[in-house]
């Protein structure tokens, strides 16, 4: 109670992220949860990063056999 102000109209509401549910928590006939948008975008540039070398790496390799 010392953190409430004793004025009710300088009370603040203050917006936090939301946190997951515990999974040892969750039912097990709920469906699972989705991956957050951050988790997807960093699969896909960590997916980029390696596939655009790769390819890079096989187009030259191939260009090297042709002319030879």
């Amino acid at each position: 109670m010392a953190r409430v102000p004793s004025d009710p109209a300088q009370a603040k509401i203050i917006p936090v992220p939301e946190r997951p549910f515990p999974a040892a928590l969750r039912d097990p006939d709920l469906h699972p949860t989705m991956p957050r948008r951050g988790q997807r975008a960093l699969a896909l540039w960590a997916a980029t990063l390696i596939a655009v070398p790769w390819i890079a790496w096989r187009l030259l390799r191939q260009k090297g056999r042709k002319t030879k």
